[in-house]
């Protein structure tokens, strides 16, 4: 049986913080992650977590990282259009935040360490948007544009989704009957329909 001295100490890594700190965004939101949180739940001390991250904004950057990280550069091997590549993003980018709320919150402000893996992702974006064939300009346009209606859109869902229990009850007119009918999705769609229509007709000049 080995000694205290040789056998192998317990040890923590940087994915194993994130992990933790991703649990916590998931389950408690904001207010809830803190250093100490992360350090109780990983069973080491404050100290141990630092070693790994830099601070609380670091550890944010690198749960907001995970959640964004299965958003890749599909359509290289041209059988996916640029204008089908990018819609793959915008839903991507969807399902990942509508699964981290926390995140979509994120990236509506200037704080809170995401600035370096949503510009990551959004270099995803800028890829497909340069297979396209516009002008430099005209791709500030497309990026400019699909990123604020993306994030804009989500956060709106987010704030105040349409569900079953805020939809109007009992008898209306035609115009409130129609709006019960309208789901998140529905919008999504049409966000998504009116983004590709623009872009496309960038694309196709004057």
């Amino acid at each position: 049986m080995p000694s205290p001295s040789t056998a192998r100490r317990r040890t923590v890594n940087r994915d194993q913080v994130t992990a933790v700190a991703l649990e916590i965004l998931d389950t408690e939101g904001l207010d809830g992650l803190t250093m100490a949180a992360v350090a109780k739940r990983v069973g080491f001390s404050t100290m141990a977590v630092y070693r790994h991250v830099k601070n609380r904004d670091d550890l944010i950057a690198s749960a907001v990282e995970a959640v964004l990280g299965d958003i890749t550069r599909d359509g290289d091997d041209g059988e996916v259009s640029w204008l089908d590549a990018l819609q793959h993003w915008m839903d991507d980018v969807r399902a990942a935040l509508l699964a981290h709320p926390w995140a979509a919150m994120q990236l509506g402000t200037r704080q809170g360490g995401s600035g370096v893996p949503w510009t990551k992702t959004v270099q995803v974006l800028a890829h497909h948007v340069a297979r396209s064939g516009l002008s430099a300009h005209d791709q500030a346009r497309a990026l400019v544009w699909t990123t604020r209606l993306t994030v804009g859109v989500l956060i709106l869902e987010l704030s105040s989704p349409l569900r079953d229990e805020r939809r109007p009850r009992g008898t209306g007119s035609a115009l409130v009957a129609e709006l019960a009918t309208l789901s998140d999705d529905d919008l999504w769609a049409d966000a998504v329909a009116q983004t590709r229509s623009y872009l496309a007709a960038m694309a196709a000049g004057p």
